[in-house]
C-alpha cells in the first residue's frame, strides 16, 4: 500500500481548525501533550505552513480569549513553551509579538502575568526576554500596569 503525502492545504486546514471552544490543535497540545509529541507538531508546522499561516495559528484566541502563549505559559512543560517562543521569534513581526505580549484574556491577564503566576522561572524569563527585545518603555508600562479580574 502506498503512503500518501499530506498536502500543505490539508495540514493548514487541520492546524487552523477549532473545536467548540475555539481552541486550535496548538492550544490543546500546549496544554496536554508531551514534549516529543509537541515537537512532531512543530516539525509539521515548520514543513507545511507559510509564515502568515503560522502567525494566524499563534495569535488565534479561544473562547476564554487565550492565545497559545497564555495556555503554554500556564500549563505546558518548559520545553514546549520554549518551542512556541522560538516559533514566534522566527515567524512573528515585532508588531505581532507586541500584540501577543499585550493581549489579555477574558480575565484581563497578559501572557506576562500568566507566566509570573505559574512559578516557573524559565517561562517567565522567556517572556521577559521577548519584552526586552520588542516593547517600548510605554508598552512595558502598559503591560506592567495591566490588572486581572482577581
Amino acid at each position: 500500500m502506498a503512503k500518501e503525502e499530506i498536502t500543505r492545504e490539508e495540514v493548514n486546514k487541520m492546524l487552523l481548525a477549532t473545536d467548540n471552544e475555539r481552541r486550535t490543535v496548538f492550544h490543546v497540545a500546549a496544554n496536554r501533550s508531551k514534549p516529543e509529541t509537541f515537537q512532531g507538531l512543530l516539525n509539521l508546522v515548520k514543513e507545511k505552513l507559510k509564515s502568515e499561516e503560522v502567525n494566524k495559528m499563534l495569535l488565534a484566541t479561544d473562547n476564554e480569549g487565550r492565545t497559545v502563549f497564555h495556555v503554554a505559559a500556564e500549563w505546558s512543560e518548559p520545553d514546549i513553551f520554549q518551542g512556541i517562543l522560538n516559533l514566534a521569534k522566527v515567524n512573528l513581526t515585532t508588531e505581532e509579538v507586541n500584540k501577543m505580549l499585550l493581549a489579555t484574556d477574558n480575565e484581563r491577564r497578559t501572557v506576562f502575568l500568566v507566566a509570573a503566576k505559574c512559578s516557573e522561572p524559565e517561562k517567565f524569563q522567556g517572556i521577559l526576554n521577548l519584552v526586552k527585545e520588542n516593547l517600548t518603555t510605554e508598552e512595558v508600562n502598559k503591560m506592567l500596569l495591566a490588572t486581572d479580574n482577581e
